[in-house]
């Protein structure tokens, strides 16, 4: 089956994260396939959908989050790292897959340099979690208790989610 570069892209992230809300395909879309008209993205992200729905490629949409057939639905944690994610990442996002428990994702913006985040959600497993020395680590808090650094020398961040949907980032210090 030929399919495009749009739908390709598409079904790279799906398999990547395990699923994506559509909102969150369009902004993926957006800087790889509509950097001179950033609108039209919602409307290339539909037609590309619907597409591989019609041409027998099996994504589930349970009206919230598209997945793969096949596959779990992915959990809210993970959804919230890729928001994280493309908070961070805009345009020089330049690489992204899904982590091994307890990170949920782990993602690399390119600016000036290359930089490597690992997205985690914030909880006692996280605590014993091995992340490599040059990964900054971003906490997902839920407002619980009072956050702690972890006891490793990586750039640490706790994200907490404001009304609007967007993350505010607080600093942790570490050892």
């Amino acid at each position: 089956m030929l399919i495009t570069k749009q739908q390709r892209f598409i079904l790279d992230a799906l398999e990547r994260v395990g699923g994506l809300r559509k909102d969150q395909i369009v902004t993926l879309l957006r800087p790889a396939f509509c950097a001179e008209k950033p609108e039209a993205a919602p409307k290339i992200a539909a037609a590309a959908l619907r597409q591989l729905s019609n041409c027998n490629v099996r994504l589930c949409d349970d009206g919230a989050v598209i997945y793969l057939h096949g596959t779990q639905r992915p959990d809210l944690k993970l959804l919230d790292a890729v928001d994280v994610m493309l908070q961070l990442g805009g345009a020089e996002l330049t690489d992204y897959w899904k982590g091994n428990a307890p990170v949920l994702l782990r993602f690399c913006v390119q600016a000036q340099k290359v930089r490597a985040f690992s997205v985690a959600s914030y909880g006692p497993d996280v605590f014993t979690a091995a992340f490599p020395s040059h990964e900054r680590i971003i906490l997902l808090f839920d407002g619980q208790s009072q956050p702690q650094a972890l006891p490793v020398s990586n750039k640490q961040f706790i994200a907490v989610r404001q009304d609007g949907g967007l993350y505010r980032f607080f600093a942790l210090n570490g050892k």
